[in-house]
Order: structure tokens, then sequence, then C-alpha cells
């Protein structure tokens, strides 16, 4: 079984609705606003026990390439209103940087930021936020859930970036390089596309008001973790 996890706003939830009842036995969950930091990880537990062997749709938030066109940067949103954002190597204002346990020094002495908080710092709120950071990871890897969708703006351009965050979990995740697009359409059903597509033309179709958009080699990328 698949499962989409959808932010309560309205054309999201709609969407997640649709491609449910198109592809059962999908479950859907959703994460209020509202929803602490703490209940939205609770949330995104569940999908994952939900889809051993699976697929899980992050219809939530928002996300970014990062600057200066680098690929160890970026963020992802994994619930709505930023609560649980995830960033890359020089992020800030971010819920965790998926780089924490890496030693981005480049020097065979220098140390990752959680070896220098546990050494100095162990009440540090960066290794709180780690630690909830992953027990999604857990969860995905004890369910051998098969790949993660982020269904947000343009973040599949930070290959590295979202490495980090495939090899933590042990997913394939696959992500747009173009902003994503929420679209309501005159027969009531909303339509998930890509930013520039016109309707009737590449993922902006009927199609994508039940399904994900159509990911290409030229519009998505995929990545995932090494192979055992």
């Amino acid at each position: 079984m698949d499962a989409v996890i959808s932010e309560v706003a309205p054309d999201a939830k709609a969407w997640g609705d649709a491609y449910c009842k198109a592809h059962p036995p999908t479950a859907h969950f959703l994460i209020a606003p509202g929803n602490t930091a703490d209940q939205a990880i609770q949330v995104i537990v569940q999908a994952a026990k939900a889809s051993p062997d699976g697929l899980v749709i992050f219809n939530v938030g928002h996300g970014s390439a990062g600057t200066a066109g680098s690929t160890l940067e970026g963020t992802v949103d994994l619930a709505p209103a930023h609560k649980l954002t995830l960033g890359g190597a020089n992020a800030t204002n971010v819920f965790v940087k998926v780089f924490y346990d890496a030693n981005m020094s480049g020097s065979p002495a220098g140390m990752s930021d959680k070896d220098y908080d546990l050494q100095n710092n162990p009440q540090s709120q960066r290794l709180v936020n780690w630690n909830k950071y992953r027990q999604i990871a857990t969860a995905f890897d004890q369910t051998d859930v098969r790949k993660v969708v982020f269904l947000t703006c343009n973040v599949g351009k930070s290959s590295d970036f979202l490495k980090k965050i495939a090899n933590d979990w042990d997913v394939v995740i696959e992500a747009y390089l173009r902003r994503m697009v929420i679209d309501p359409q005159s027969n009531g059903r909303t339509r998930m596309h890509l930013e520039g597509d016109s309707p009737g033309f590449g993922t902006n179709i009927p199609a994508s008001e039940t399904n994900l958009p159509l990911a290409t080699e030229t519009n998505s990328i995929r990545v995932g973790p090494p192979l055992p």
C-alpha cells in the first residue's frame, strides 16, 4: 500500500483525496498548519508504517533549490507552515540541516556539527531536532518504503541535498526541477502540474488530476542510497 501526506489546505487535500481514490488502497494522511513538529513527525511515521515496500508522496509545504546553484543547498518542507523544514549545508532557520552529522570542513581533522554538539553542547536544540529527524529516517528504513516523492518547488535542482536525505532514509527520492502548481479546474477537480505547462500540454493535463505529474529526465530527478 502507498500513502499520500497532504496539508489540510482545500486544494492540496482535494488532489490527495482524488489520487488516493484513483489508486486504492492508498492511504491519505493529513497535517494541519497548527500541528507541532512532533505531531507532524508522528503522522509521517504512521504513513511510513502504512507503506511497506511502497511509495510515500509529500503533498505539503514548499521547497527551494537554495542559492548560487549549489547542489548541497536547498530546503524541503515535511509539514505546512515551515514547522518541519529540512535544509542543506548552509541553511538557516530550518528544523534540521541534513548535513548536521557530516564533516563539511574538508579536513580529516574536522568534525561534524553533531560531533561538536555531543562534545561541547549535549543539550543543543540542534541535537534534539536531529534525533527527531532520525525518527523519520528509522520509520522509512524499518518499513522498507521504496520511494518518496516531494511535490515541492524545484528542489530537484539540489541533487546532493536530496541524496543525503535519500541515504539517511534508505529510499529513492523523486523530485521536480520546476515549481509545482495546484490548479483547481472548472470540472471541480484539482490538477497537480509543473509551472509553465499550458493547459493540455506537458504535465497540465487531465491525468494530473488523479496521478503524479509525469516525471521525465528533463523535468525531474531520482536519487537513491547506494546499493548494498
